[in-house]
């Protein structure tokens, strides 16, 4: 639509000076100054269509690659011209720019966030596993490799999943992962891919979600199920 206005723009201009000049019978000579004037309001009119497109192209470049999540994204081409164009652009890219400081500072935050979290489940003496849906992994801590016989500090979730054996626990895990989104407990065996051990622990996840409320991180605290007092009594006699 627009586009068609531009070209009916143009071409009302030409038929309404192509008409100017028959209904007031200038002759060549006479028409001179008024087609020297009608010629440089089509060079200025070029003008405008041209940076008026150029912006219209710039600006949805820098809004798919805004919406795609490249916050490094600006209006870029040679600035050749300090209009109000060119101002806007301008004020475009410092936009971006901060979109792209927020980006690294909140990326940074994340990466510490993580960071400190990994470093306190390797101390804490609970067994614990902290899984990342979106990488797919299940990270053990020593007191969980220890619960678990093993020395393997991390494994793929998909591995654990595809295990006949874990059917109950992968359902706990897809319980606080994607259908209910809340914290599970349950008991549930579980054995890790290519190990033999199969344990059966009792089990408390807890979802770590977003502003979207999607799970970024899931602890799981395991432990080992308490006996009842008449088996400890039994054993003891």
């Amino acid at each position: 639509m627009i586009k068609a206005a531009w070209a009916g723009l143009v071409a009302s201009t030409v038929l309404g000076y192509a008409g100017f000049l028959a209904a007031a019978g200038l002759h060549r000579p006479e028409s001179i100054p008024v087609s020297i004037c009608f010629a440089c309001g089509l060079v200025f009119l070029g003008f405008l269509a041209a940076r008026a497109v150029w912006f219209r192209r710039a600006c949805d470049r820098f809004l798919r690659l805004l919406m795609s999540g490249r916050y490094d994204a600006g209006i870029g081409g040679r600035v050749w011209s300090r209009d109000e164009i060119a101002v806007l652009a301008g004020k475009f890219n410092r936009f971006a720019e901060q979109l792209k400081k927020y980006d690294e500072l909140r990326t940074e935050k994340v990466r510490v966030t993580r960071l400190a979290l990994k470093t306190l489940l390797q101390e804490i003496p609970e067994a614990v596993m902290l899984a990342d849906p979106r990488k797919g992994t299940l990270e053990l801590n020593p007191a969980m490799r220890a619960l678990l016989g093993t020395t393997r500090g991390t494994v793929s979730v998909a591995a654990v999943e595809k295990i006949e054996q874990n059917r109950a626990f992968t359902e706990l895990f897809r319980n606080t992962v994607t259908t209910r989104k809340t914290s599970q407990e349950g008991r549930a065996p579980l054995r890790l891919p290519a190990e033999d051990a199969e344990r059966v622990l009792s089990f408390r996840l807890l979802p770590l979600k977003d502003k979207q409320e999607e799970a970024r991180l899931v602890v799981v605290f395991a432990a080992a199920p308490e006996l009842p007092d008449s088996g400890r009594r039994g054993g003891a006699a």
